[in-house]
């Protein structure tokens, strides 16, 4: 069975999809409505080294229907799924 994966970051590099899943993943360009982006500061050399970069956008409901934030739907099978929640 495949899962659906929202990025709006560092995921989104061909870079970090193939350092965290071993290969380029299928996408589709989406924009999610009631939320905004903040960045929060990473501390994980790995992360940093991967992405190139120690601040890393986060997206935050506001139920605000004036917000949106602009990203990419990942076609993933659930074990990958379960790797990504195991990376942060």
């Amino acid at each position: 069975m495949n899962a659906k994966l929202f990025s709006h970051g560092t995921l989104q590099q061909e870079k970090v999809q193939i350092s965290t899943f071993k290969r380029k993943l299928k996408s589709t360009q989406v924009v999610i409505v009631g939320y905004r982006l903040s960045m929060l500061e990473i501390k994980n050399a790995n992360a940093i080294v991967t992405s190139g970069k120690n601040q890393h956008p986060i997206v935050k409901f506001t139920g605000d229907k004036s917000g949106d934030v602009a990203g990419t739907v990942f076609e993933i099978t659930e074990t990958e799924l379960l790797m990504a929640m195991n990376t942060r």
